[in-house]
């Protein structure tokens, strides 16, 4: 067995837990609550730009051309792509992207990113690409999930997002691909911490759509915002 599929095969209780959260069954179902969108569509604006750093760090330490080609393609390609998801959850809300973007990362956001921060600064390209892969991965099992069930998509608003999510193939495969090619160098003691990581962002994009479903956020966010204004 491949290490990649190891460590899919160790995030199958996540992956679970992932296809059946209220987020995803109502991406399935076409029914999900106003402040859910709002609240996804913030923290993940804020979230893609600390994942600019991890592929900016990732193309920094790689390997050879075929890799070096993979994340420039990704910092290029994905961020600008990733905004028609977001027309749709914002049509859907009945909001404007222009009004979603001063927001301040929840604290399970903030955790995330201190997550792969952690990756980086180990300076270990499988570490790094271990704690990234969940990001494509997750994406791409809970959409062919609901796409391969008897769920009727005709109407479905999200219909197109989810058919956009189906590009995360793009980068999952290649991801677990380089993934392996370095397990077959790295100690078991190397191995053990990447399963870790992966594991702990498989968690934490879990707790993602929680936080967006349930509107988690600090307890004191009115003295965050009131800094930030005196600050400003």
């Amino acid at each position: 067995m491949k290490f990649s599929e190891q460590l899919q095969k160790q995030a199958t209780p996540i992956m679970d837990a992932i296809n059946a959260h209220p987020f995803v069954e109502g991406l399935a179902k076409g029914d999900l609550p106003k402040e859910a969108l709002i609240t996804y569509v913030q923290q993940d604006y804020l979230f893609l730009k600390k994942l600019r750093e991890v592929w900016a760090s990732a193309l920094r330490m790689s390997k050879n051309d075929e890799q070096i080609r993979f994340f420039w393609g990704i910092i290029e390609v994905i961020l600008d792509a990733e905004c028609d998801a977001y027309d749709t959850f914002c049509e859907q809300a009945g909001v404007k992207m222009e009004d979603m973007k001063d927001a301040i990362p929840s604290p399970k956001a903030y955790l995330y990113e201190a997550h792969l921060d952690q990756a980086v600064l180990s300076g270990n390209f499988l570490y790094l690409l271990a704690a990234f892969a969940p990001t494509p991965w997750t994406y791409l099992e809970f959409t062919k999930h609901i796409l391969n069930s008897d769920i009727d998509m005709t109407n479905n608003p999200y219909k197109p997002v989810l058919d956009f999510y189906m590009n995360e193939e793009n980068y999952a495969g290649p991801t677990f691909k380089f993934i392996d090619e370095l397990a077959e160098t790295a100690t078991k003691e190397e191995l053990a911490e990447a399963s870790q990581l992966f594991l702990k962002t498989c968690e934490l994009e879990w707790q993602f759509w929680e936080q967006a479903y349930y509107q988690e956020d600090w307890k004191f966010k009115d003295v965050l915002e009131a800094a930030r204004k005196e600050m400003a």
